[in-house]
């Protein structure tokens, strides 16, 4: 089925899928014409320079029992962020332990410190993303410990991060 635009979408859509040298000024041209792919790249946007949730976080699912999770995302509602389909069973967050806003480049350099100088110690089986990230209970006074202590180090590191 082929579509129809009034404009020059269809050209500039095969245009943009050749090797041509100008991709750039192409996907302008289309963002122009077809304003609704802004929404998509906002998403990629908000994904690679805009702030993120930096969390720690316990569930009420048994088998997460005991732990807790540190991570980082772009959503700013943590509990709807676990209910996404990704995740197999759906995790159901019981407490936000520590949240905080930080520029995303200084959200996952955040993360990496602490997960780099206090390796998550709790494992279980499963194949979710993330799943690397959890930590035993009794962790959770030195991780606290180390989040204090480092996170102003953050605040202000502005970058550009890939996309998730």
């Amino acid at each position: 089925m082929k579509n129809h635009w009034d404009d020059e979408t269809e050209a500039l859509i095969t245009e943009y899928n050749t090797d041509t040298p100008n991709r750039e000024e192409i996907a302008i041209r289309l963002q122009k014409q077809n304003p609704m792919l802004l929404k998509y790249l906002l998403t990629t946007l908000d994904s690679c320079i805009g702030n993120h949730q930096v969390y720690l976080v316990t569930f009420k699912n048994k088998i997460l029992n005991d732990m807790f999770k540190i991570g980082y995302t772009k959503h700013k509602d943590i509990k709807n962020r676990f209910g996404e389909s990704r995740w197999g069973e759906k995790l159901l967050v019981d407490k936000i332990i520590r949240q905080v806003e930080l520029p995303a480049l200084g959200a996952i350099k955040f993360e990496k410190h602490i997960i780099s100088n206090y390796p998550p110690n709790a494992t279980f089986d499963g194949s979710n993303p993330g799943k690397n990230e959890f930590y035993e209970m009794t962790q959770l006074n030195s991780v606290l410990e180390l989040w204090n202590e480092n996170l102003n180090h953050y605040k202000n590191i502005v970058g550009i991060k890939a996309p998730n």
